[in-house]
């Protein structure tokens, strides 16, 4: 486990993101991406594993070029955290793009595969996830198929 500070939250989050093989999942309120963020995650979206994607439904729109997303729109959510099959990320940082006018202090936990509470700390974000995706009433699935 290791504390995560400042703008190292970004450079995480899309560390996280690029690694993805089998499977990827971003849960952030606020999105708004870079065009090097947009690249990165077209690199990702076209290796066809599965990706997740947890947002207000104000960002939904941000991924209606990209194939083969399951995007949800979920009410009042706040809960920041991005995971991959070996990487988790909990975390104050939304998946925004880096800038000078938004210098707010992040904070975020990064776990990897081999610590010591990884396997319990994924089973319980997968479980959280899951139930906000698929059992959650606040919930409004914006799915886009694979083509």
């Amino acid at each position: 486990m290791t504390i995560k500070q400042g703008w190292s939250n970004l450079s995480c989050i899309r560390k996280i993101i690029l690694n993805a093989k089998k499977e990827l999942i971003i849960s952030s309120p606020y999105i708004k991406l870079s065009k090097k963020m947009i690249e990165e995650f077209s690199k990702i979206v076209s290796l066809n594993i599965e990706i997740d994607i947890i947002t207000l439904k104000q960002n939904v729109n941000i991924f209606k070029n990209f194939k083969g997303l399951n995007v949800y729109s979920l009410e009042d959510l706040h809960a920041k955290y991005y995971m991959n099959e070996n990487e988790i990320l909990i975390t104050s940082q939304n998946y925004y793009k880096k800038n000078d006018s938004n210098r707010v202090f992040e904070l975020g936990i990064y776990y990897q595969k081999g610590d010591t509470d990884f396997i319990e700390i994924q089973k319980r974000l997968l479980s959280s996830h899951k139930s906000h995706v698929f059992n959650s009433e606040l919930q409004i699935p914006v799915k886009f198929n694979k083509c």
